[in-house]
């Protein structure tokens, strides 16, 4: 499953264009739907007891990435394993990179590359290969940084452009609200990453 989700009614046609330009999708749902709605849509994605390796790369256009995300899905090792594509524009775009934790505010693609299957009925090795090979094959037209709540501490590169320079303004909370690193979930430069 290929996801686009946009967040403007302007861009739905624009959105649906972009990608039928390059693929004939198998389905295309483009519809208007309130903010709340769209969170539904990922309930279960991530459903405890599965196995994953997650990949993150943001691109500037789709037309240059979308054969390999395409042949990929094709070529995926799980019935599990997904593709989720978020069009970040618009309002978004126009809230300055100092004001948020999220620096990346340029209109751009996120995309979400999600290998999961269930533990100990498969090999893991070939999914986790799966996801690294499409991360490697899309690096290369890929913007610097990713989306930081799915990024591995091994992402190193990508972590140092996560944050578009508010990383020693996250720092100095991560230190004055849990100075012993007791809580973690997303990787800072300068917490737990080398």
């Amino acid at each position: 499953m290929i996801s686009l989700v946009g967040a403007e009614v302007a861009s739905l046609d624009a959105c649906s264009k972009e990608i039928a330009a390059d693929v004939v999708p198998t389905v295309v749902d483009t519809k208007a739907v309130q903010a709340a709605e769209l969170l539904p849509l990922t309930d279960g994605k991530l459903a405890q007891g599965n196995a994953y390796e997650v990949a993150t790369r943001w691109f500037d256009r789709l037309g240059i990435v979308i054969d390999a995300l395409m042949e990929a899905f094709d070529q995926r090792t799980s019935p599990l394993t997904s593709t989720v594509i978020h069009h970040c524009h618009g309002v978004a775009t126009e809230v300055s990179a100092e004001a948020t934790a999220f620096g990346m505010r340029r209109p751009h693609f996120t995309t979400l590359i999600y290998g999961a299957w269930k533990p100990g009925q498969s090999d893991e090795k070939q999914h986790r290969n799966w996801v690294r090979a499409l991360d490697a094959r899309l690096v290369k037209n890929a913007l610097p940084g990713g989306y930081a709540n799915v990024l591995s501490d091994e992402a190193i590169n990508q972590i140092a452009n996560a944050y578009a320079g508010n990383e020693m303004r996250l720092d100095q909370v991560k230190l004055r609200i849990d100075p012993n690193g007791i809580f973690r979930a997303i990787p800072l430069p300068s917490f737990g990453v080398v």
